[in-house]
């Protein structure tokens, strides 16, 4: 490039997460699909209501998966019917998050199932704010220091190029308050990338 230099650069900032959302399940084999779907049905009412008894709304839940297959035993003979339903729970009070996870398991006994939970910020943009001030500091910094290896002095910016990214392996911070079930909220952390374009002069 003429007369300027371009640098790439990486922020960082974390916070305590605000959301989380919860994947329960529930399941049935029987003979036949109708009584499996019928189980299963009954099951995801019960574990509704003992959601709802601890204060989740009912606009909070969401049916993310509902399904039936035919099974067969190890000899590919059929074996009835397995109906499948799963629950997302989304939740603010994630302090209590272990405390209705471990509810939601208990009243369905053998029948339940979690396939994942997941922390969020509700508005992250003050994360991200935080994250693209680092992001051009170090920017800046590697600028200078290339511009006076040069010879040269920097000038202005000329453009800059934003792109996000979610941290891959979120920090553990603290447990959330259950005893029987601990679940680590981890860090909510939000990665900008930054290419900035700075002129030369000198």
């Amino acid at each position: 490039m003429k007369n300027g230099l371009i640098v790439t650069a990486t922020g960082r900032a974390s916070a305590a997460p605000d959301r989380a959302a919860i994947n329960l399940g529930v399941s049935a084999q029987r003979p036949e699909a109708g009584a499996a779907l019928a189980e299963v049905g009954e099951k995801t009412h019960r574990l509704i209501e003992v959601l709802v008894s601890l204060g989740v709304t009912r606009d909070s839940l969401q049916t993310s998966d509902l399904s039936l297959w035919a099974e067969t035993d190890r000899n590919g003979a059929p074996a009835g019917y397995r109906a499948r339903n799963t629950l997302r729970v989304a939740l603010d009070e994630v302090e209590r998050v272990g405390e209705k996870l471990q509810a939601g398991l208990s009243a369905l006994g053998n029948g339940a199932e979690m396939n994942g939970i997941e922390f969020s910020l509700r508005d992250p943009s003050a994360v991200a704010a935080q994250a693209r001030d680092m992001a051009f500091q170090e920017a800046r910094a590697k600028a200078e220091q290339l511009a006076a290896l040069a010879g040269r002095g920097l000038g202005s910016v000329t453009a800059i190029v934003e792109a996000d990214g979610r941290s891959p392996e979120p920090r553990a911070m603290a447990k959330l308050a259950s005893d029987s079930m601990p679940v680590e909220a981890g860090a909510a952390e939000v990665v900008v990338n930054l290419t900035v374009r700075f002129a030369l002069v000198g």
